[in-house]
Parts: structure tokens; sequence; C-alpha cells
């Protein structure tokens, strides 16, 4: 990946969170990772996504889609793809943290619509709190999803504290 690039997936992510994240975090969070999904639009990023194997499971690492590409599928196109890869792998744990309600919702659907496709049998999902884990908000507002009760789950994170979710799935095949 050259420099350039690694720029783009900076400027993007620190666009993306607000001022809050630093160049620094944001290349903590996507390099060095196992795999690097990077979707573009005219040569220009407009989203990435990461994933890390360990033995036991797969980690959804940083992820960010630009503010005009949100709500276009994007991100659910880069789930579905580090669920196969970790699938490929072996590895039927999958794991993130976020304090982010589009997240889950959208990450559950994904694990929904490969069910649908027949490619898994059925999954687990399994939320734990993680108080202070951030150490403050890391987006500038209160992100909603489309699905009151994952908002409601979202409500109870204290944001200024840097509250949030581990997120736990296992697939059944």
């Amino acid at each position: 990946m050259s420099e350039a690039d690694i720029q783009g997936l900076v400027q993007l992510a620190v666009s993306t969170f607000g001022p809050g994240m630093s160049a620094e975090e944001v290349k903590e969070h996507i390099l060095p990772v196992d795999r690097l999904y990077v979707a573009r639009d005219n040569g220009a990023i407009v989203g990435f996504a990461s994933l890390n194997f360990s033995p036991d499971f797969s980690y959804l690492a940083g992820t960010a889609v630009h503010p005009k590409k949100q709500g276009s599928g994007l991100y659910h196109d880069f789930a579905k793809e580090r669920i196969l890869d970790s699938l490929e792998k072996g590895l039927e744990k999958i794991k993130t943290r976020t304090q982010n309600p589009i997240i889950e919702h959208t990450l559950r659907n994904s694990f929904a619509c490969l069910v649908q496709e027949k490619i898994i049998e059925n999954f687990s999902f399994h939320r734990e709190l993680l108080e202070g884990l951030y150490g403050r908000m890391l987006t500038k507002a209160i992100p909603k999803s489309r699905d009151m009760e994952v908002n409601n789950a979202y409500s109870s994170l204290n944001y200024a504290r840097g509250d949030a979710f581990m997120l736990s799935f296992e697939v059944k095949r």
C-alpha cells in the first residue's frame, strides 16, 4: 500500500469520525492488519474495513465509510466479505468493539443475509459492555440506527466516558 493510499485512509477516517480522532490513532487501528478492504470511487478512497485473525476468532477492526456513501450498502458489503473471509479461514467466532448502533444493526443484518442465502445455517450474538474503553466519544454526534431495539441498548452507554460494546458472533454451519 502506497503512502498516498495510507494518507487517503487516514483522511477518510478523520473526516468520518470527526476531529477527536488523530492520524496516529487511525493508523494504529488500521495498520498492520491481516486484511484491508478498500472501496474507491473514481480513484478516491470512499471506504475501508480491516480484519485481523487470531487462533480462536477474527476481529473486525477499523472501518470508515465516507459520509456521502453512508447508507449505500458499502459497510454491509464490507461486513459480508469479512465474515466470509473469516469462515474461509475456519474461524466461526467473529468479534468487534463499537459505540455505534449502526454497526451492530448492519452486522446482524449481514449475518442474517448469509443465513437467507444458505451460506451459514444460523448465528448467535452476544453484546458485552466495556466501560470507558475509548475514554471519549469517537464520533461528532451519537449515531442512531434504523432499529429501535438496538438504539435502546446503545442509549445505556456513557459516551463521554468512552463506553462501548464488544459484539461477539458465532456462526453455525
